[in-house]
């Protein structure tokens, strides 16, 4: 690789890394917010209606505590936006090294996060800076390499260009649609299960209430049908809010969207390669480029949009 492409690789693999760490961050932060939630609900629910104990409301109030202390410390740490950022600054620096690779002097930052240009400028300008060597073509090697790829038959796209991102983005796509679609199944069931299930206990308690109201056996219970029937709701709130957060409905269908895309691309890109039409594969990596810019700008907001807030959770 060249001098340039070989900075744009290392700057990535940083870029990449941290933002897989931060989404970490961020994940185990907002599934601990909705687990002390529930926490909160069902300790509130046994002290109204089995124990009554001051040590039960304590624990209430605890609970509270250490949800707003960890949505503080979330909020202080910045893990949101810092795993958007990353994952802009690595998605931007993706392009740009693959346009690098098939002899492209376009620039990422003319195409990237316009709508963003006062809060996300710094990313635009890491990419443009740490592509300014291809740019003002500074060293021999430089401009050896650009010719190089200019000129010589398909394989070197092949290699790279084809396998290394446009096949590698199409996997990467096909697997997230499914997994967020298994995702999304899987929680919408549970929160189904669970609001069906509180809905029949709620009916059975007023059946109960009513035909068996002097039963010393049904008193006995009677309290903890309750505190289940409150907690069911809960449980399934709480699911239901992190799926939201985490926006697997909407990025199941831009993935599905972005899988057919790279499908299409991949298979109109071998057939310019095998012709050595390079110039027209070149231009249909531009343009598939610019396509995946555009979807990741999107993607930011979207999850800029579904940023945790204490008092909702």
């Amino acid at each position: 690789l060249s001098h340039t492409a070989r900075t744009i690789l290392a700057q990535y693999a940083l870029a990449d890394t941290l933002a897989l760490y931060f989404q970490g961050r961020r994940r185990r932060t907002l599934i601990w917010l909705f687990v002390i939630a529930v926490l909160a609900v069902v300790s509130f629910e046994v002290y109204a209606h089995l124990l009554g104990s001051p040590w039960i409301l304590l624990l209430y109030l605890l609970t509270l505590g250490a949800a707003y202390f960890l949505y503080r410390l979330a909020t202080r740490e910045d893990y949101q936006n810092k795993h958007l950022d990353y994952r802009a600054l690595a998605e931007g620096l993706r392009v740009q090294l693959f346009w690098h690779l098939a002899g492209l002097s376009d620039e990422v930052a003319e195409h990237y996060l316009r709508q963003h240009r006062s809060e996300l400028e710094w990313i635009r300008n890491a990419i443009r800076a740490w592509n300014v060597p291809t740019i003002e073509s500074c060293t021999e090697g430089e401009q050896m390499s650009a010719t190089v790829t200019m000129q010589t038959p398909a394989q070197p796209l092949k290699d790279l260009v084809l396998e290394h991102w446009v096949e590698d983005q199409r996997r990467f796509f096909s697997n997230a649609t499914d997994r967020d679609r298994k995702k999304l199944h899987r929680h919408e069931r549970t929160v189904n299960w669970l609001f069906i299930f509180g809905l029949l206990l709620a009916l059975s308690v007023v059946v109960l209430d009513f035909t068996l109201h002097h039963s010393e056996a049904y008193s006995r219970w009677h309290h903890w049908l309750i505190v289940i029937m409150g907690t069911a709701p809960a449980i399934a709130a709480a699911m239901g809010g992190y799926a939201e957060k985490m926006a697997f409905s909407a990025q199941a269908r831009r993935y599905q969207w972005m899988n057919a895309l790279f499908t299409r691309a991949s298979t109109q890109l071998q057939v310019l390669l095998n012709k050595n039409e390079l110039s027209k594969a070149q231009d249909l990596i531009c343009d598939l480029g610019k396509e995946a810019l555009e979807e990741n700008g999107d993607w930011v907001i979207i999850h800029r949009e579904r940023t945790p807030d204490f008092r909702k959770s």
